[in-house]
């Protein structure tokens, strides 16, 4: 909930921002005394303008919220990533090359991501979370990754 509290705020105050943007350059009576002597902006030049300025932090927001997994599940030898925006799952079913590693960022404190590499693939990364969380959820990835393992050579034997 707090993402989509986050991303959402961010786009709201991105696009007032642009609006701002775009009525200041659109309407000469807005502006400083000083200012109001030129001439007004064409509209496509002001939306252009406008967008330039909204856009960048809209997707600022979208990639700090939503490229980076929120979930991930093993089933039938097989795992799968989970997405928020949009909805989407990825499954990996070649576990055994499966590289996992950590990635930390200082944002209010320590915070770190999960990031998985199938062999031949691209990697995934996770979203930021704190210390306790990695360890917990690590700790889960790797269990689960040994039991599936162990299960594989013991029908192969």
């Amino acid at each position: 909930t707090g993402f989509y509290i986050y991303f959402w705020l961010f786009v709201t105050i991105a696009l007032i921002l642009g609006l701002v943007v775009y009525l200041l350059l659109r309407r000469p009576q807005m502006r400083r005394a000083q200012f109001r002597n030129r001439s007004q902006v064409s509209k496509l030049w002001s939306t252009f303008v406008a967008a330039a300025i909204a856009l960048p932090l809209i997707g600022y927001a979208y990639a700090d919220n939503w490229l980076h997994f929120y979930t991930m599940s093993m089933k039938d030898e097989k795992l799968y990533i989970n997405y928020l925006f949009p909805e989407r799952t990825v499954e990996i079913s070649n576990l055994n090359d499966l590289q996992v590693s950590t990635d930390s960022a200082v944002r209010k404190g320590a915070k770190y991501r999960i990031k998985i590499k199938p062999s031949s693939e691209k990697e995934y990364t996770s979203q930021l979370m704190n210390p306790e969380q990695l360890k917990v959820n690590l700790d889960k990835l790797n269990n689960s990754l040994k039991k599936m393992k162990q299960h594989n050579e013991s029908l192969h034997k």
